[in-house]
């Protein structure tokens, strides 16, 4: 059995610079390189920062400040027993653009990550300059789709469910956290899959999810986001109403515990959305 890993393991050495930096009163693990227009990256379940490594050293030498993060409960970023919802998390992210002294950034998400990009254009439209998405489709279409396409989407979401058996943090980190190694390899692309590098991350992502109480916020988050989905509430569907409303130009819907009139959020503006690699959606953002 490996040593009990610690948040040392991923303070991994690179032309970047470690930090930590408070938002939404939470201590986040920063990366970053470069200077320019801020690009901020979220990564994705079972991942850390270290998913957007090669995006940080080409984004910086093209002339962009590249920021990578641990989200709330993974790598070296805080682990705390709550705030796991949607709205918490792209309150998050809301909180470290202005924390990194910026107005508002391209926003980059995979997976998870992508999901919660999703939700803070919805509600902090004004953060986002553009949104890029990969292997996260819109909450209302995965919505509908779970629904609509049971040996598809909802088969495909079949881990999802897993993680909401109780205690299946200990499941997860079982075996050196063998399990993550299968998501990566059932999730990944072959040719990836295959490649010289996947061994090495595989075992780095293995480390981090061993890391105290980071498999227990991990499956929170995944709770947290079932939940939403089963009671098609929460930030998955109000979100996503909410920029549908925009993109439509109609006035946008309240929100659960609004006062009466009172519409909160705005639409999103200049936000743009857009589907596929970081490169192609960042291009023309200065």
């Amino acid at each position: 059995m490996s040593p009990p890993a610690d948040e040392s393991s991923v303070l991994i050495d690179g032309p970047w610079n470690h930090r930590f930096v408070s938002a939404n009163g939470t201590r986040f693990h920063v990366v970053e390189a470069g200077t320019g227009p801020l690009v901020l990256f979220l990564h994705g379940f079972p991942e850390f920062w270290w998913a957007w490594q090669h995006q940080l050293r080409n984004l910086a030498d093209a002339g962009f400040r590249a920021v990578a993060i641990d989200l709330r409960g993974y790598g070296a970023s805080d682990k705390p027993p709550r705030g796991y919802d949607g709205y918490t998390m792209a309150a998050d992210v809301a909180g470290l653009i202005r924390a990194l002294g910026e107005r508002s950034a391209v926003l980059v998400g995979g997976g998870y990550g992508g999901a919660m990009a999703w939700t803070t254009a919805a509600f902090h439209p004004k953060l986002v300059r553009r949104l890029v998405i990969t292997s996260a489709a819109h909450p209302l279409r995965l919505r509908a789709a779970l629904f609509s396409d049971p040996r598809g989407q909802l088969a495909a979401a079949g881990p999802m469910l897993k993680f909401q058996l109780p205690r299946y943090e200990h499941v997860l980190t079982r075996d050196d956290a063998w399990l993550v190694g299968h998501y990566l390899r059932q999730w990944g692309g072959r040719p990836w899959v295959t490649g010289p590098d996947f061994a090495d991350y595989e075992r780095r992502c293995r480390t981090a999810m061993l890391i105290p109480q980071a498999s227990f916020c991990a499956l929170e988050a995944r709770h947290r986001d079932a939940a939403a989905h089963r009671a098609g509430v929460g930030p998955v569907r109000d979100g996503a109403v909410r920029m549908a409303a925009a993109r439509r130009g109609r006035p946008l819907p309240a929100r659960r515990g609004a006062r009466p009139g009172q519409r909160r959020g705005a639409p999103l503006g200049q936000g743009d959305l857009a589907d596929g690699q970081a490169r192609r959606g960042i291009r023309g953002c200065r």
